[in-house]
């Protein structure tokens, strides 16, 4: 479905984890995730610094994805990025966020993300909540497995 698309889409697609079946009906805007922040960005940093994930594309990743994994009948998120220079992607769910190396070819600019829905879910809430909801996420503890990540 997305790697069909000319360009990247600017948000993500809505999809029925069981029947792979699009659910929101925003065509090439996709679902735009926002208002997120991190409660501790000092916390924050030292955190993705022992956790050698100390680059930008990390840190948005994790806060967009522990948003999005604690949004209402959301199963799963699969992500890649629309930077060129950048090919990891990732797959999240609200136990695990597991980096994908090269999941793209280097130099392509098409990107995006697909999150996996729970079949009966209230589209419209979600949307809602994803769009609209402000959420802060609190970093992991010192030491901690809070949410587990792997390459």
């Amino acid at each position: 479905m997305l790697t069909a698309l000319p360009d990247s889409m600017r948000g993500a697609i809505l999809m029925c984890a069981a029947t792979g079946t699009r659910l929101d009906n925003t065509a090439e805007r996709g679902i735009r995730v926002s208002r997120m922040d991190i409660t501790d960005e000092t916390s924050f940093s030292a955190w993705l610094e022992t956790s050698q994930l100390s680059n930008i594309h990390v840190r948005e990743a994790l806060v967009l994805a522990s948003k999005v994994a604690a949004a209402p009948d959301i199963a799963a998120e699969l992500c890649w990025s629309d930077d060129p220079d950048y090919t990891t992607g990732y797959v999240a769910s609200k136990t695990q966020y597991i980096r994908i190396p090269h999941l793209k070819s280097f130099g392509s600019p098409v990107g995006g993300r697909i999150f996996f829905v729970s079949p009966g879910s209230d589209i419209d809430n979600l949307i809602t909540y994803l769009e609209e909801q402000p959420v802060l996420i609190k970093p992991p503890l010192p030491g901690g497995d809070n949410y587990a990540i792997s390459d």
